[in-house]
């Protein structure tokens, strides 16, 4: 009986701790590149978003819900220049939102954003990009997304 009910307890908790974790990282991100010339890349990053979730669009409305941003350390800027604005690969979805008294801008299921950049470093290097924003579930809770990504780029030289 002890045993069972231990093992009870474990599968509730092992649920609990689950449905926790998929609900703090509703945004998940593929990111790959794609070499457009020697000096230009695009950078793509793929978010798949929760069921019943939404991202909010990195054009949404000052005041609203918190944009997406692609934020590139501060070292890159000796290793790149950014290179037009973010692109997504559909249009967002709008709605009227009470609490901003605002249209607010967002995607749910999937969406692509990709960004162009050119390369400035002869040499090998990580480019490292935070992306900020925030994500909701259909409730209305709300959670701040940050996720540290990590790509590998190859230098002017090796071109």
């Amino acid at each position: 009986m002890k045993k069972t009910l231990n093992l009870t307890i474990l599968l509730i908790t092992l649920i609990s701790v689950g449905a926790y974790a998929q609900l703090n990282k509703p945004v998940k991100w593929k990111v790959s590149q794609e070499k457009i010339n020697e000096k230009e890349i695009i950078l793509i990053f793929e978010a798949q978003i929760d069921k019943d979730w939404h991202l909010y669009d990195p054009y949404n409305p000052p005041g609203g819900a918190m944009p997406l941003v692609l934020e590139f350390n501060e070292t890159s800027n000796e290793k790149i220049n950014v290179v037009d604005s973010i692109t997504s690969s559909r249009k967002a979805i709008q709605f009227y939102d009470d609490i901003f008294e605002k249209t607010e801008h967002y995607f749910d299921k999937n969406v692509t954003f990709k960004q162009k950049i050119e390369i400035k470093s002869q040499e090998d290097f990580v480019l490292q990009v935070a992306v900020t924003g925030q994500a909701c579930y259909k409730t209305g809770r709300c959670i701040r997304i940050f996720d540290e990504i990590e790509l590998e780029i190859n230098g002017l030289k090796n071109k």
